[in-house]
This record gives C-alpha cells, structure tokens and sequence, in this order.
C-alpha cells in the first residue's frame, strides 16, 4: 500500500518536469537498561533490559515548482524479563509543495501515529494546509489550518475520556540575520471536543455536557549554527478546560546542543526544564502525561555516535526523566542508559 502511494505520487510530480529523487534509508538496533519500564508513578519499580529496533524509509522528490516528501517510520522495544512490556510504533508523514510564485508556496501536509502495547496505546491522525511567504531573503511568515483526531486505546473508561478531534490553526515567523543565527515564533490554538463529558468539582458543578477544552501554545527558539549547534526555545502550553480537573498550563525551555569532537565523534544533547501550574492544585489526566515520549517531563538525555564505517555508526544514549504528578502527590522518575549501531543509505 505504501509504495503504491509513493509510485502514485512520484507519477504525477513527473508530469511537471525534468525531476529529481531522493531515497534515504535508516535501520538502528541495540539494548537499553531501563529503571522504570513500565513508567510507574510506585516507589522503586523493577528495572529490565530492553531490546530496540527502528526503521526509516524516506522519499523526496522535486519536479519544478512542485516538491513531494514522504517518510515511514517503524520501532518497537521487548523487554527481557517483563514479556508483557512491549511497544510497537509506527508513523507515516506526507506532504505536497507547489510554489505558487518564487515567494508564495502552499503545502498539503498529513500525518498518521500508531502505537501498540502495554505502555499507553494511541492512534493520531493529523491534517492540514499550509501558505508560507518569504518577505526577504531573511526573513518568512505562514499560517496553517488542518484537523486532528486524537484516539487514546486503553480500556474504557480511560481510552473513552482522553480521545478527542480538533481543529487547529497556527501561524509563525522566523528571520534568519546571517547564515549562523536564526529566530523562530509560532502560535497556534485549537477548540478541543473530547468524548467524555465534562466532570464537576467538589463545589462547582457543570451541566450535563461534552467536555471543551481549549489549547493555546506558542513558541519562541533562538538557533546557532557554527563551530556548534545550538538551540534555545521556550514554550507555553495552556489548557483551559470546562471539565474538572482537566486544565493545566505549562512553561517549558529547552536547550539543544550538538557539537563535534576528536575522533569524528559527535555529541547530540538535550535538556528540558517544564514548570507547570493547575487550578486549585488537581489534575486528573496523569495517565496521559506520559504519552509523547516524555515530552511532559524534565529531562536531560545525551547521544555520542562515532561512524565505524561509511554507513555504520556505533552510537551510545542516556537520559534521566522527572516529573511531579499532583493528582497522587508521588514523583515519577526514570534513567535509560544504552548502545545500538545505526546503519544509513545511501
């Protein structure tokens, strides 16, 4: 199905013009030691070893004025000791470029996230539209639109309550002063519609109603690009929601570092500081503050890789999590620490 997809696509930007291909390909395996594979909020959960695979296919093509990428992405973990902790996770993304004129483009984009298993099963279906204008050579805007249907697949009633469709619009900047620095700003909302009904406090109550929510998020990153990468971004997240329990606004800087090293070895670093705040000091949706790969945590991670040869890299991970989750009052915690190989083509 996939690759009649992509020979679709690829048939159709021909009829534009002489064209161009790229295919690229990426298979990492290796083993981890985890401290919490289960992502338990309880003191002192069982470590376990896991065994990691992942997959990338990807596909651009260019033909004039039109621009086609695809990318399909396939991983999963088994742990050794624990057999039911298993994750299996698949994504593909799609997008179609056509520049309207040299400074005006419009970008068709989609989106699909599957994911299997004992630790928080989803699906994520995303879609949208696209217009970007370069002002100058420095300097560009776009503003998008699309939808989203989000469906969480644990068991009911949880699976039930945390599923929800939006719609979601967004719009940025960004100016580039030189080749080495370069500001980015984007704003975007979207009026949440949840399957669950809105749920009353301790002294409020709500009628007999869907649960709304309504997300606000901006971001701010200043990149560096020269002898070292970096990248510093801050973020807001805020969640206003008619249902009790359910709102929450969260703060977030993170710092991103990659710098080269003697013996062509390259360090990859991340760090992540989240302060958040919830109305009247409850929030009922820790289940789900763990579904985006920790992204709702603090978190410091770092990757050292080393090529062993044109297409082979030996690359060793670790990272640490932290979060406060009040609803339970308990800290969540968890290190990983691990070695893979990294095969790329071309």
């Amino acid at each position: 199905m996939k690759h009649l997809l992509v020979a679709s696509i690829l048939g159709c930007t021909s009829l534009a013009g002489a064209a161009e291909t790229d295919l690229t390909a990426r298979v990492t395996a290796g083993a981890q030691v985890d401290s919490n594979p289960t992502r338990d909020t309880l003191p002192n959960p069982a470590p376990d070893i896991g065994i990691t695979a992942l997959g990338t296919v990807g596909v651009e093509h260019r033909a004039n004025r039109l621009g086609v990428k695809a990318r399909y992405d396939l991983g999963g973990q088994q742990f050794l000791f624990d057999r039911s902790v298993q994750t299996l996770v698949q994504s593909l993304e799609a997008s179609v470029a056509f520049e309207i004129v040299p400074a005006l483009s419009v970008t068709a984009d989609g989106s699909a996230k599957d994911r299997r298993g004992a630790d928080h099963p989803y699906s994520d279906l995303n879609g949208g539209v696209r217009l970007s204008l370069d002002l100058d050579p420095h300097g560009s805007v776009f503003v998008r639109a699309g939808a989203e249907r989000f469906i969480f697949r644990e068991d009911p009633p949880a699976g039930f309550q945390f599923s929800f469709a939006t719609i979601d619009v967004s719009g940025g900047a960004q100016y580039r002063f030189d080749r080495h620095h370069l500001l980015r700003f984007q704003l975007g909302y979207e009026p949440r519609r949840y399957n669950s009904r809105a749920m009353s406090g301790p002294t409020t109550s709500v009628p007999n109603q869907g649960r709304r929510d309504s997300v606000l998020a901006a971001v701010a990153a200043y990149s560096y690009r020269g002898p070292f990468q970096l990248t510093l971004s801050y973020g807001y997240d805020g969640e206003d929601s008619n249902s009790f329990g359910e709102s929450v606004y969260r703060h977030r800087v993170t710092l991103l570092l990659g710098v080269h090293l003697p013996w062509s070895v390259t360090l990859l670093g991340q760090a992540n500081y989240q302060n958040a705040s919830y109305p009247g000091d409850v929030y009922l949706s820790d289940q789900v503050s763990l579904l985006q790969d920790d992204e709702t945590t603090n978190s410091v991670s770092a990757k050292v890789s080393r090529p062993l040869s044109r297409r082979l890299d030996l690359e060793l991970r670790g990272a640490f999590y932290d979060a406060a989750l009040p609803r339970n009052r308990l800290h969540y915690q968890r290190w990983v620490a691990g070695a893979g190989l990294t095969f790329r083509w071309p």
